[in-house]
């Protein structure tokens, strides 16, 4: 089990834990935050792996949200599909992976894309903040030993070495939240054929180093 890999998953999780509670924390005031969507059927499967969609960030009104693509059943799905385990069990399974999860806690309902090649991830979230009814858009990469991050919350983004993120087991997010790497997701995956540019860092981002 490569847990470099695991600690990542669970630096996406926490920025998304972490926006959620930004907005649960204060007013019920509505933040201006474009939307996104997510496909909910089962699309016919197409000639090639769908791309990552870029995030939407503040500001940038003239990119249209993403679309999060649900690879079709029974194309070389792993064994076990949609049923719930943990992010350990998944990235045990080892290989070049693409798949969908789902994790829901009282305040949040996420879903999202995970493209999986050796030590490089990369994942794409769209989060539902049950109270206030907004939808976060969050992405991650790991590569070169860091974990890179971001979302539509913030007009910038953070890094950390991996060797920084992986000393904690259970990560804090404030006094009340936190994320273990035991917590259940659901999951569906599909083998792929790795494009190296799935990996690549977003030019629109800058990258604050995580104290």
């Amino acid at each position: 089990m490569n847990k470099n890999i695991i600690f990542s998953f669970l630096v996406l999780l926490v920025v998304l834990a972490s926006s959620a509670w930004y907005l649960l924390r204060g007013s019920d005031t509505p933040v201006d935050v474009p939307l996104s969507s997510i496909a909910t059927s089962t699309p016919s499967v197409a000639s090639s792996t769908p791309k990552p969609p870029k995030m939407v960030l503040v500001g940038e009104s003239n990119v249209p949200p993403p679309t999060i693509v649900i690879p079709a059943s029974g194309v070389n799905t792993f064994e076990g599909e949609g049923t719930v385990s943990t992010i350990s069990d998944l990235i045990a399974r080892g290989g070049d992976q693409i798949c969908t999860i789902t994790t829901n806690t009282s305040d949040v309902e996420s879903k999202g894309m995970v493209y999986i090649s050796g030590k490089k991830v990369r994942g794409i979230f769209t989060s539902k903040v049950i109270r206030s009814n907004i939808v976060i858009d969050s992405s991650m990469i790991q590569r070169d030993g860091f974990v890179y991050t971001w979302s539509s919350m913030m007009s910038q983004g953070f890094k950390a070495p991996v060797s920084v993120v992986a000393k904690n087991q259970v990560i804090p997010i404030s006094d009340t939240y936190s994320f273990e790497y035991d917590q259940g997701i659901e999951y569906r995956c599909n083998n792929w054929t790795v494009d190296a540019s799935f990996f690549e860092l977003p030019t629109w981002v800058n990258f604050s180093t995580a104290k």
